[in-house]
């Protein structure tokens, strides 16, 4: 036989005319505890229409503390409770309290024909139905240990983004001097680094992983390269390189030389030949030979010195043969300088690469010439992951061939042993 009635209700056994009350916690304001609700509202995904909604119910509850386990019962009138919830729609207003209750916030303890109304006797409230606040009342506890730990989690945030500016603008400034090229390179990682940190998903472990970026970044630009392979394996034609260099053993070089920045000086010809004299004669000098001897080579206007200069002469036929069989330059520069201010300063652009200050590299340039100085900073390239020190390579390429010995692998020789200036 059906009687109609629930297993767990059993027969001849009628369901208590009052709840039975029992203190399951502490109590708590109603206020603080909708300050509380707000501060975790983004851990649950609380909406600003569920915070709304949430502040009319616990608005119609009895003046005082709330007591968990309690009768906290909301059963104000959904025409009435839409007054306190800023005149919200019966529907949004529905779908809020849908929300609420999937979280476990509330729980709807609606009359069997969905009303809302108190039970009553002798003029007391004895049970109601309507929207239970319960659940968040024993929820206390876990929401204040979520805000503990998400005021942890934005404190460790902040310091991670301080930091990773703080070293972003260090970066910036010390950097201020360099080529374009690397400047360019900053900014692009300057631009992804905001970018990152104003996200809102960014947490401590992506900037974290930030940092060691940035780090890596850095050390990519102010450290010198070490060799991928022993110093053994280098050609025999190679000058002796240093023991030890700083940035191998870790120490940052940063301030030992500062990289150039792209110059825009017109080097003309009739400059860069005084320049060749006037390396010339320090070579001499070097040597011991007499002051008085050398000036009389001094050329008067007019008249061709007495001292080489027409491998400073720029021959745009020659410059662009050359340059298409370049690997380094052709790659980095497909087109050819057309003159001798682009190449110049294309040369300073590519010498700060290897720490090579723009007074070095025109030295090298009155020493070599053009097409001589192009051929060695393609051998450089080539050399590079073997070289502690590029610039002390360099330098020492420069001595072999001021010795009058070949040198880049055979491919650069000096005057007195080809007929022509150009590299060969």
């Amino acid at each position: 036989m059906d009687t109609g009635m629930f297993a767990v209700m059993p027969l001849a056994q009628g369901s208590p005319l009052c709840r039975k009350l029992k203190k399951t916690g502490p109590a708590i304001d109603r206020w603080e505890l909708l300050d509380l609700v707000k501060e975790v509202s983004a851990a649950y995904g609380l909406r600003e229409r569920d915070i709304t909604v949430l502040h009319a119910h616990l608005s119609v509850l009895e003046q005082g503390p709330l007591v968990p386990g309690a009768i906290n019962m909301s059963y104000m009138k959904v025409k009435k409770i839409h007054l306190r919830a800023n005149v919200m729609e019966a529907r949004r207003l529905c779908r809020a309290e849908t929300h609420l209750e999937e979280l476990c916030f509330i729980k709807r303890n609606l009359s069997p024909n969905g009303r809302r109304y108190p039970l009553k006797h002798k003029g007391k409230v004895v049970d109601a139905y309507g929207i239970d606040l319960n659940p968040l009342l024993e929820r206390v506890d876990e929401l204040r240990a979520v805000r503990e730990k998400m005021i942890h989690h934005n404190e460790i945030s902040r310091i991670y983004s301080i930091k990773i500016k703080e070293r972003l603008h260090q970066l910036r400034h010390s950097l201020s001097e360099a080529s374009l090229s690397i400047q360019e390179s900053l900014a692009s990682v300057a631009a992804e680094v905001r970018k990152i940190i104003r996200r809102k998903s960014t947490g401590p472990k992506e900037l974290e992983e930030l940092m060691a970026q940035l780090v890596s970044f850095e050390k990519s630009l102010v450290e010198a390269p070490c060799p991928a392979e022993s110093a053994t394996n280098a050609s025999e034609d190679s000058a002796v390189m240093p023991d030890k260099d700083a940035a191998c053993d870790g120490q940052s070089v940063r301030h030992s030389k500062s990289i150039p920045k792209e110059s825009k000086y017109d080097f003309r010809q009739s400059e860069a030949r005084e320049l060749v004299k006037t390396v010339s004669w320090r070579k001499e000098l070097d040597r011991g030979d007499n002051r008085d001897e050398l000036v009389k080579k001094e050329c008067t206007e007019g008249q061709r010195c007495s001292i080489e200069a027409s491998h400073m002469d720029f021959k745009p036929g020659r410059i662009a043969a050359l340059w298409s069989t370049t690997a380094s330059f052709l790659l980095m520069y497909p087109e050819a300088p057309r003159s001798a201010h682009q190449l110049y300063n294309l040369l300073v652009e590519y010498a700060s690469h290897f720490r090579i200050d723009s007074q070095s590299l025109a030295e090298a340039l009155a020493i070599l010439g053009w097409e001589r100085i192009i051929v060695a900073f393609d051998y450089l390239t080539e050399k590079v992951q073997n070289i502690r020190n590029p610039y002390g390579y360099f330098k020492s390429m420069l001595n072999a061939f001021r010795r009058g010995e070949t040198i880049a692998g055979g491919r650069v020789s000096p005057p007195s042993l080809s007929g022509h200036h150009a590299a060969v």
